[in-house]
């Protein structure tokens, strides 16, 4: 994985981490999809950026502690990801005891995978 997904399960809780590590191997072996995370643990200050211009709604998010990550398709914007990847792969991460940010109802987070 030298896109530096196993870098970011590297930096995550240990209870989230293999969760994080057999999702992504999920989503490229069984729905063959180029998922990379490409955010896991943040400090106070990064999310604090990231509420300061509307890309999270919270200051206490679970990326602070190790127990979120976000994904992304490698080679794709997350913009210009076609909404069917995320109708694929978000349902799929309760298969491993994981809520998909897509499901949520005020802020939809397509990319957001937490526990």
């Amino acid at each position: 994985m030298a896109d530096g997904t196993l870098a970011h399960i590297n930096q995550l809780d240990p209870i989230m981490a293999p969760k994080a590590l057999a999702f992504i191997n999920y989503a490229r072996s069984r729905l063959k999809l180029p998922a990379v995370i490409t955010s896991s643990t943040r400090s106070p200050q990064e999310q604090a950026a990231l509420v300061a211009v509307g890309r999270s709604k919270t200051l206490q998010s679970k990326h602070l502690s190790g127990r979120a990550f976000d994904v992304d398709m490698y080679g794709w914007n997350r913009d210009a990801v076609p909404a069917w990847v995320w109708s694929e792969l978000g349902p799929s991460a309760s298969l491993f005891g994981l809520t998909w940010g897509g499901d949520w109802q005020t802020f939809k987070d397509v990319g957001h995978f937490e526990i």
